[in-house]
């Protein structure tokens, strides 16, 4: 068994691929999914809370097969494109450096979508502060981490 990592970390296995995990590829097709879907912003704020919490399940998910030191097939890996996230990741900083810009620059993407709120909900509190912009990019960056470490633990698979 690979070095278990302290808190929400992966770390990279130090052991070699003992066995091919069918559940690891599917895990790493959700991840994918949900990491390509986190590279639009959703358009409310209980979207992108939604789509954090599913992206730290899979994250959990796929760390425990790291740390099992299972494999997966290369068509999988090979099927799916690495996600070209570093853009993502600078405009994310940005916006947590200054909150109140990054709240303007969101709700500009989309206001000619979005009719006048009758009431503001409360949710929109937390997009106003650095935290939100911090813990998506954060959830996004290890996201990331976690699929480009999965690429590297194929297992041939005998058949």
């Amino acid at each position: 068994m690979s070095t278990q990592a302290p808190g929400s970390m992966i770390l990279a296995p130090d052991q070699p691929v003992i066995r091919y995990s069918p559940e690891m590829d599917s895990c790493f097709e959700q991840l994918h999914r949900a990491a390509s879907r986190g590279m639009r912003i959703p358009e409310s704020i209980d979207s992108i809370i939604g789509l954090v919490r599913q992206l730290k399940e899979l994250y959990y998910i796929m760390r425990d097969h790291l740390e099992a030191d299972d494999g997966m097939s290369a068509q999988v890996a090979e099927a799916l494109p690495e996600l070209k996230m570093v853009p993502l990741l600078k405009m994310l900083h940005s916006w947590e450096q200054d909150a109140e810009r990054g709240m303007r620059e969101y709700e500009a993407r989309d206001v000619h979508l979005t009719p006048e709120p009758i009431y503001t909900d409360p949710a929109y509190d937390y997009l106003r502060s650095p935290g939100c912009w911090q813990h998506y990019r954060f959830t996004m960056f290890e996201a990331n981490r976690a699929l480009n470490i999965c690429r590297g633990r194929i297992c041939v698979v005998q058949e």
